[in-house]
C-alpha cells in the first residue's frame, strides 16, 4: 500500500492559488525552509485518516488566515490522498465547509467525507479504513514512529503491550508458578493499580481524603517510644529500698527508748487519775451547793420566757390590727369614689328626656300613628325608670357598705388600745422577774466550807507533783515526734516504691503496646512489601516477554523495557537501542532514521499491513544510508528552498 498523489485545497498555507497537487513516488523528499509546508503535507496526510497528530493531539486550526492570523470564512478546505491498495487507486478526500444560521451566522463546521467521491458517513469512512488499510488504533504506529516516542514511556509500554503482548496477566501467573497468589488479585486491578495499592498502604496518599501510610504510622511509632524514654523518667527502686532500710535501726532505738519511760508514765497516769477524781469529787460537792439556786433561776427564767411570747403574741394582734385598719380605709375610698359616680349617672338619667325627632319615620319623614308614639314613650318611660332604679340600689349599697368600714375601723381602733395597755403590763412584769434572776448567783461562795476548801488543797499538792515530772513527759512527747517523722518518712518512701512500680509498670506497658503495634505494622509491611516485590518482579518478567515479543519484529533496533538500578532492583522503562545507544539519548541522524523505521515496520508486521512511513528530520541523512525496504518512504527534509519542493528520490 502507498501513496499516489496528494491534493490540498485552503487547507492551511494551501489557500487560493498556492493549492497543493502533487504525485508521490516509492521514496518521495519532501524539501523546504521552515513553514514551507513539509509538516502541513505530513499533518493532512494523518487528518485524511482521521488520526490524531504525532503528539497524540486533535488535529485543528486547519483553516486558512491572512498575514493578521485572521481565519479566511467561506472557503472550504479539502484534503485528498489517493492510496494505491491492492493495485487499485482509492482517494480519500474530506471537505469541511461552514454552516451559517438563517441570520447568515457561522454557527460552526461540518466535515463531508468520500472514497473516490462516493459520499461516506464519518463511521462508515472509519470503518473503511480499518477494513481495507489498517485498524486506526495501530494506524498512527505505522504511519510515523513519532507517534508512538513522543508518548511517556509508560505509554509506549501500554501501546507495545497492546499490539506485541502475547500473554495476558493471568496466562504468564499459570505460567510461572511463583504468581499463582497474584491471578485472584489480578481480578481487583492490573499490575499498576495494585502496585499502587501496595505503595499506598505502605507510603500513604495524598488529597484530602488521603492516609498516613504504614511506614509513616511504625516511624511514628518509633518516635513515640523515642518521646516515652525522653520524657519519662524511670523510678531507681532498688534506691528507695536502700534508703527504707537506713530508717529501721532508727526506729528500733527510739522504741525501745519508748518502752522504757511507758513504766515511769504508767505511774504518772495512775496519779493523774488520782486527781482526776479528786476533781470530780470536789466538782460533785460543787454541784450539790448550786442545786437550789439552779433551780431558782430555771424557774424565774421560764417565767421570763412566758412573758416574752406573750409580749410577741401582743405585738402581732397590733400590727395585724393596724393593717386591718388601712385596708379598710382604703376600701372607704373606693367606696366614696364609686358613689359619687353613681350620683353623677343618677343625676344625668333622671334629667334625660325623650327624644321628640323620633316620632316621625326615618324613611319617609312622615309622623309615626299616635299609638306607636305612645308605645315609644311608654318603653322610654320603663327604660328610664329601670335604670334610676338600679343606680338607687348600687348607691345604697355603696353607702351601706362604707358605714360598715367605718364601723370596723373604729372597732379595731378600741382593740388596739386594749392590746397596748396588756403590752405594757407584760413588759413591766418581765423586767421584774429578770431583776430577781440577776439577784440569784450562779455559784454559791464555797469559801467558808473546810471540807470544800480541804479537798481542794490537796488536789493542789497533787497537781505539784505531776508537773515536776512534765520533764519525762516532754521526752517522751520528743521521741515520739522523732518516730513518727521516721515513720512518716518511711511511708513517704513506701508511697514514692508503689508510685514507682506503677510509673516504671506504665511506661513498660506503653512501650509494650507500641512495639506490639510496631510489631503488627513490620509484619504487614513487610506482608506489603512481599506483594509489591511479587509485582514488580511480574511487571520484570512480563516486560522480558514483551520485550521478547517486540524484538522479534524489529530488524536494527532492539527494545529495552527495563533497566537495572544501582540498589539491585529494576525499574520500567521503554528505550529503541541502535547498537548499544539509546534512541533518546546521542543517537545520530541515519541511526535514529534506521530505527524510526523499524519501529514503524513492527507495527506493520504485527497488523499484516504494508503502509507509506514518514521520516521526519532527514536533512542530515546521506541518501545512501536510507533503507532499501518495501515500504513506500516519506521523507521530511530542510532545504534552502523558500518553496515547498517535493521529488521523487
Amino acid at each position: 500500500m502507498k501513496i499516489t498523489h496528494v491534493y490540498l485545497q485552503n487547507f492551511c498555507k494551501f489557500y487560493g492559488k498556492n493549492t497543493l497537487e502533487v504525485d508521490f513516488s516509492d521514496k518521495t523528499a519532501l524539501l523546504g525552509q521552515n513553514e514551507s509546508g513539509k509538516s502541513t503535507v505530513k499533518l493532512a496526510i494523518f487528518d485524511v485518516l482521521n488520526l490524531h497528530d504525532e503528539k497524540d493531539r486533535e488535529i485543528t486550526g486547519i483553516r486558512p488566515h491572512d498575514e493578521n492570523g485572521v481565519e479566511i470564512d467561506d472557503v472550504d478546505i479539502v484534503r485528498a490522498v489517493t492510496f494505491e491498495i491492492d493495485g487499485k487507486a482509492k482517494t480519500l478526500k474530506k471537505v469541511t465547509r461552514q454552516k451559517r444560521n438563517k441570520k447568515g451566522e457561522i454557527i460552526g463546521s461540518v466535515t463531508d467525507y468520500s472514497i473516490n467521491d462516493v459520499p461516506y458517513k464519518m463511521a462508515d469512512y472509519n470503518q473503511y479504513i480499518n477494513d481495507n488499510m489498517a485498524e486506526l488504533g495501530v494506524l498512527p504506529f505505522c504511519l510515523n514512529a513519532m507517534t508512538l516516542l513522543n508518548k511517556s514511556q509508560a505509554e509506549q509500554r501500554l501501546a507495545l503491550a497492546s499490539y506485541f503482548g502475547t500473554r495476558t496477566d493471568e496466562e504468564i501467573c499459570d505460567m510461572f508458578p511463583q504468581f499463582a497468589e497474584l491471578k485472584p488479585m489480578l481480578d481487583d486491578g492490573d499490575v499498576d493499580q495494585l502496585k499502587k495499592v501496595c505503595r499506598g498502604k505502605l507510603n500513604g496518599a495524598g488529597g484530602r481524603n488521603g492516609s498516613k501510610g504504614l511506614v509513616k504510622e511504625r516511624d511514628e511509632i518509633s518516635t513515640r517510644i523515642d518521646t516515652i524514654h525522653s520524657t519519662n523518667e524511670y523510678t531507681d527502686l532498688a534506691e528507695l529500698e536502700l534508703q527504707k532500710k537506713t530508717y529501721e535501726p532508727q526506729l528500733k532505738e527510739i522504741e525501745d527508748k519508748l518502752s522504757d519511760y511507758n513504766k515511769i508514765l504508767e505511774d504518772k497516769q495512775k496519779a493523774t487519775e488520782n486527781v482526776m477524781n479528786l476533781k470530780f469529787e470536789l466538782s460533785d460537792m460543787e454541784r450539790k451547793a448550786n442545786a437550789d439556786n439552779q433551780k431558782k433561776r430555771m424557774e424565774l427564767q421560764s417565767q421570763i420566757d412566758d412573758f416574752h411570747a406573750s409580749i410577741h403574741k401582743a405585738e402581732s394582734m397590733i400590727r395585724a390590727g393596724k393593717a386591718s385598719i388601712k385596708t379598710s380605709e382604703r376600701e372607704i375610698e373606693d367606696c366614696t369614689r364609686d358613689l359619687e359616680k353613681v350620683r353623677a349617672d343618677w343625676k344625668k338619667a333622671k334629667e334625660l328626656a325623650f327624644d321628640e325627632s323620633s316620632i316621625n319615620c326615618p324613611m319617609c319623614g312622615q309622623k309615626l300613628p299616635e299609638d306607636k308614639i305612645e308605645s315609644m314613650r311608654a318603653e322610654f318611660d320603663e327604660r328610664k325608670a329601670k335604670n334610676l332604679k338600679e343606680l338607687e340600689d348600687k348607691g345604697n349599697a355603696l353607702s351601706s357598705t362604707s358605714k360598715e368600714l367605718k364601723q370596723a375601723i373604729e372597732d379595731k381602733k378600741k382593740e388596739i388600745i386594749d392590746l397596748e395597755a396588756e403590752l405594757k403590763e407584760l413588759t413591766e412584769k418581765c423586767d421584774i422577774v429578770a431583776k430577781e434572776l440577776g439577784k440569784v448567783p450562779t455559784d454559791v461562795d464555797m469559801t467558808g466550807n473546810s471540807e470544800y476548801q480541804a479537798l481542794k488543797a490537796k488536789i493542789g499538792e497533787k497537781e505539784k507533783a505531776l508537773a515536776d515530772e512534765n520533764d519525762t513527759s516532754e521526752l517522751i512527747r520528743k521521741l515520739k515526734n522523732e518516730r513518727n517523722e521516721l515513720l512518716r518518712q518511711v511511708s513517704s518512701v513506701d508511697t514514692k516504691i508503689e508510685l514507682g512500680v506503677a510509673n516504671n509498670k506504665r511506661i513498660d506497658d506503653s512501650i509494650a503496646d507500641l512495639e506490639d503495634k510496631r510489631k503488627d505494622l513490620n509484619q504487614e509491611i513487610a506482608d506489603w512489601e512481599r506483594k509489591l516485590d511479587l509485582l514488580k518482579e511480574f511487571t520484570r518478567k512480563k516486560n522480558e516477554l514483551l520485550q521478547a515479543d517486540v524484538n522479534k519484529y524489529l530488524d536494527f533496533a532492539t527494545a529495552k523495557l527495563f533497566r537495572p538500578l544501582l540498589n539491585g532492583d529494576t525499574e520500567e522503562c521503554c528505550d529503541f537501542v541502535y547498537n548499544g545507544e539509546a534512541y533518546a539519548r546521542n543517537l545520530n541522524h541515519g541511526a535514529r532514521m534506521l530505527t524510526e523505521v523499524d519501529i514503524c515496520r513492527a507495527f506493520q508486521k504485527v497488523a499484516n499491513v504494508n503502509f507509506p512511513i514518514i521520516i521526519d528530520d532527514t536533512e542530515s541523512v546521506d541518501d545512501w544510508r536510507i533503507p532499501q525496504i518495501d515500504n513506500q518512504l516519506i521523507l521530511l527534509k530542510h532545504t534552502q528552498d523558500k518553496e515547498l519542493v517535493i521529488e521523487a528520490v
